[in-house]
């Protein structure tokens, strides 16, 4: 938790008419909050992050999968190539 998180909760908090206990209680439910949700945005970042290396990891083995395909063609014509020549 941010300093300045704390003292802009608190600050709210005061502005509400919170004070001494019931302001420390306010203030650590409403930052409790605030945790969860930077904890559910890092959370989905890392899911996207995962989901955009699965999905680099498929193109890649998509083209890679292509230029076999390629290769095994370009080697199938070169044959035929050499037996029309002979």
């Amino acid at each position: 938790m941010s300093v300045r998180l704390l003292e802009r909760v608190m600050a709210f908090g005061r502005e509400l008419g919170y004070s001494g206990v019931d302001l420390r209680g306010w203030v650590t439910v409403h930052v409790k909050v605030e945790e969860i949700k930077v904890a559910e945005s890092l959370a989905r970042e890392k899911r996207r992050l995962q989901r955009e290396e699965q999905q680099h990891l498929i193109a890649e083995k998509a083209q890679a999968d292509l230029q076999s395909r390629q290769d095994a063609k370009s080697a199938e014509e070169a044959e035929r190539c050499e037996r029309l020549k002979q």
